[in-house]
């Protein structure tokens, strides 16, 4: 038979027990409960990010500090390549004799931060936030974080041999672009893991293949800021591919009336070409009455926003052709505004044949800065230009309506899409008029865009029209061209 005192301290261990049991359970379940707030804190967090970013439609850039209308910036060397990163807001200049990369803040209007290169000869791409840096030598490819200017990763190369052209949308996310002797291939900036495309022609041939690839010719390929469109210009001819959904490009030939063509640059937001007196549409067709006035004449679009630099031959001095440079509205077939100085164009275009250097590796238009920054053949200054677009377009007395923003390209089935347009007129305040879209999107009239995208969405492809209208009844439409972009596949 048990004593009192043992039949006790037999009682109060098992309370015991049972009480340490029912602590781990509450913990566990707190645990549990924890863990799954965390979760849904994290799908909140996702999802408010992926909301954010269909708002913020492109780069917010600061006026640029000019002291006067034009200062002349030495640089240290000679620059060999330049690249636009963070959506217009850097400019990477390389000098290949230093090993060096510059970093240009355009905000600043200053080198902030000088990068070291492993070689002379070293291909830049950046995006929106992401650097690369491709090295043949050493068969590396580095990325590096624009927030930080940080070396992230340091991989091998995807393709080998001699390396004809490392490129990506300058306010884009991706892909990157990497063009070598035997074609071309696209890479998920995050993975660095390839990301395949159909490359389709006009005539329905569509082809795992890249059409791009050199020899013994380095490829001119240039692609529009928000990395939608490809421009070939190699040989003299010009080769249009436009993004179609998540995996194919779709291909035309443009069709120029003067021979050869030296420059063919797309547009920030890739709906227009410039090619050097011509502006083509997407399709390859020439727009406006610009074929009438293309001699002596070039076209270079600003690296964001909805605007153009104009070089318009107006004498020969000493076998050095002279221009005259003004600003034009993206969608006008005239320049708007001149400017007065012209330094850094000499030597641009030789004569007499009229050959011009690469103007996008020379002419850097940044509206939201107020500067144009041209790199002279020398490629050891750079002249910057101060230009006050809406200050003069009001000084000019023109009666403007202009859309500054670029919309995004992609919505994402079961997330929301929001846009805001950024207009300007000069005769009163712009009404806003929604006038072919889908089921449940809405425009406010202050000009926001808002749409919960249905997540069975069927159509690969939404076209908007608006209507912009100022004070005295002028109006513009401004079109949305939106594919579908599933989640997963998103770059």
């Amino acid at each position: 038979m048990q004593s009192p005192l043992r039949t006790s301290l037999l009682m109060f261990l098992i309370c015991f027990e049972l009480l340490a049991a029912q602590t781990v359970a509450a913990q566990s379940q707190l645990l549990q409960r924890r863990n799954a707030s965390n979760q849904q804190k994290g799908r909140r967090e996702q999802q408010s990010t992926a909301r954010s970013a269909t708002v913020t439609n492109r780069a917010t850039i600061s006026r640029a500090p000019l002291q006067s209308d034009l200062v002349e910036f030495p640089l240290p060397g000679v620059v060999s390549r330049v690249c636009v990163g963070a959506g217009g807001r850097i400019l990477f200049l390389l000098i290949p004799d230093l090993k060096k990369l510059a970093v240009f803040d355009v905000e600043k209007a200053k080198i902030t931060q000088y990068l070291s290169v492993s070689e002379e000869d070293v291909h830049i791409a950046a995006g929106m936030d992401k650097l690369f840096i491709a090295s043949e030598t050493s068969g590396t490819l580095e990325r590096y974080d624009l927030a930080t200017l940080k070396k992230q990763v340091t991989a091998k190369l995807p393709l080998e041999g001699r390396i004809g052209a490392l490129f990506m949308g300058s306010a884009s996310t991706g892909p990157l672009f990497l063009c070598g002797t035997d074609g071309m291939i696209a890479l998920n900036t995050t993975a660095l893991t390839e990301h395949p495309f159909k490359w389709m022609q006009r005539n329905g041939e569509a082809s795992d293949r890249s059409p791009f690839s050199f020899k013994n010719d380095v490829p001119q390929l240039l692609i529009s800021a928000n990395g939608r469109v490809i421009v070939n210009c190699s040989g003299g001819n010009l080769s249009i591919f436009r993004r179609q959904g998540e995996h194919s490009f779709v291909g035309v030939h443009a069709t120029t009336q003067n021979g050869r063509m030296q420059n063919g640059i797309p547009s920030a937001d890739g709906r227009i070409i410039y090619g050097d007196g011509n502006v083509f549409n997407v399709t390859g067709v020439p727009t406006g009455r610009r074929s009438e006035d293309t001699a002596g004449n070039w076209l270079v679009p600003a690296v964001e926003n909805a605007f153009y630099i104009s070089l318009k031959q107006t004498g020969n001095r000493n076998n050095t052709l002279e221009f005259a440079m003004a600003v034009g509205i993206q969608g006008t077939d005239r320049p708007v505004v001149s400017i007065t100085e012209t330094n850094g164009l000499d030597g641009l275009v030789s004569y007499p044949h009229d050959q011009s250097a690469r103007l996008d590796q020379h002419l850097f238009f940044v509206p939201d800065a107020g500067l144009l920054a041209v790199l002279p053949v020398s490629k050891d200054r750079l002249f910057l230009h101060r230009i006050d677009i809406e200050q003069q377009l009001r000084d000019a007395g023109i009666d403007y309506l202009i859309v500054l923003s670029q919309p995004p390209a992609e919505v994402i089935p079961g997330q929301e899409f929001q846009y805001q347009i950024e207009a300007r007129a000069k005769q009163g305040k712009v009404e806003y008029n929604l006038e072919s879209a889908p089921d449940g999107m809405t425009l406010s009239a202050d000009g926001l865009v808002n749409w919960v995208v249905p997540a069975d969405l069927e159509d690969s492809e939404v076209n908007v029209i608006i209507t912009l209208r100022d004070a005295t009844g002028q109006q513009i439409f401004h079109n949305l061209k939106l594919e579908k972009c599933e989640p997963q596949n998103h770059d």
